[in-house]
């Protein structure tokens, strides 16, 4: 999506009924939340929210979704403005029409004591939704405080095309551009850590596997040395829907499942699942020689896809032992950018996990 659609008067009825639906879920677990049971969220503002977002999500068609939200630049140029950042965005491949917004290039956050390390990163939003705002809050919290322990860490977002405007696999062509782009920097491999939340995780996860495997329809990228490392917060590792923990979380997570497989719908188009786009579907064999240094993989006790990453890890480990995995109790789905968006300001155990692990990354 290169710009954001313009509504018609019937999506703009249909939003407010959306909307109205959300309100009146909201004032319920409101007035109910106090008496509620251990299958609901363990906080009351959480249920409270969660229930207006699983009411709101599947009510809201996609394209109404990215005419509120825009694009990944229109969120970023938000974001700085507020911050007092300066904007700085590159066009990754003229050919594809692909962009980047840079954090911490221009020198704001780096005091040149080490070449510190460049983070790719992948948002989520189901293929469908651009960056958020908490996207670029979160990032730019990583890099304050790489500073303040004196390392460098510089962040390029990818802003990649969203379904249905174009489906897979062009968004993972995207992204081989993208580490494709920084190499040509002069950057190393081993400088380069990628990273993704939610359906960012999914293609984080999809370029490590080209990276090693080659998809058939992407041309290949060769590396000399591996990548420093692989973020997968919440990652999106399954397209179906059918494990248990969809029902077993169902009023525990913000997300819905019927949203969740019209996001699956659109970003596949005519394609069938595989190993790049539902890497629970890849081996243990598949994972052995990723060109990735250090892995670590999060996830929410009480979110939908629990059930999926978990399944995940351990088809990972047997190739790669080595890899870091929290399981945060009582976090929902991408609860690092889900929770700040809704205004939770909650302290998250996964923010302190990933925050170590990343900063341990940077010398």
């Amino acid at each position: 999506m290169r710009e954001k659609p313009r509504l018609s008067t019937g999506e703009y009825l249909q939003l407010t009924y959306a909307v109205g639906f959300g309100a009146f879920s909201a004032s319920w677990a409101a007035l109910t939340g106090w008496s509620r049971g251990s299958n609901r969220p363990s906080t009351y503002g959480k249920h409270v929210i969660y229930s207006a977002t699983r009411s709101i999500f599947p009510r809201v068609s996609i394209r109404i979704g990215q005419a509120l939200s825009g694009t990944t630049r229109d969120q970023y140029k938000i974001w700085a403005t507020k911050n007092g950042v300066k904007e700085d965005l590159v066009e990754i491949d003229s050919n594809e029409g692909i962009w980047g917004c840079w954090l911490g290039r221009n020198g704001e956050v780096s005091d040149g004591r080490n070449p510190g390390k460049t983070l790719l990163w992948f948002h989520g939003g189901g293929y469908v939704g651009a960056a958020a705002e908490p996207h670029f809050a979160m990032l730019w919290a990583f890099i304050r405080k790489a500073k303040a322990r004196g390392d460098t860490l510089r962040v390029l977002v990818l802003e990649y095309d969203l379904a249905p405007h174009r489906v897979y696999p062009a968004q993972l062509r995207q992204a081989t551009l993208a580490l494709q782009y920084l190499l040509s920097t002069g950057l190393k491999a081993s400088e380069i850590l990628i990273g993704g939340d939610s359906a960012g995780g999914n293609l984080a996860l999809g370029l490590v596997l080209h990276l090693s495997q080659p998809h058939p329809e992407i041309s290949p990228l060769s590396l000399t040395d591996r990548l420093a490392g692989a973020i997968l917060m919440s990652p999106w590792v399954k397209l179906q829907t059918d494990s248990n923990s969809y029902t077993r979380n169902s009023h525990k997570d913000a997300l819905n499942v019927d949203a969740i497989r019209s996001w699956a719908a659109s970003f596949l188009g005519k394609s069938t699942t595989d190993k790049y786009n539902t890497p629970v579907q890849a081996t243990a064999e598949d994972w052995k020689d990723v060109k990735v240094e250090k892995l670590v993989v999060t996830s929410g006790s009480d979110e939908l896809l629990v059930d999926d990453i978990r399944t995940f890890v351990d088809i990972l480990r047997k190739a790669r032992p080595d890899v870091e995995y929290l399981e945060a109790a009582g976090e929902a789905h991408d609860a690092l950018v889900m929770d700040r968006a809704f205004g939770l300001k909650h302290e998250l155990q996964s923010e302190k996990f990933l925050s170590a692990w990343l900063m341990a990354r940077l010398k």
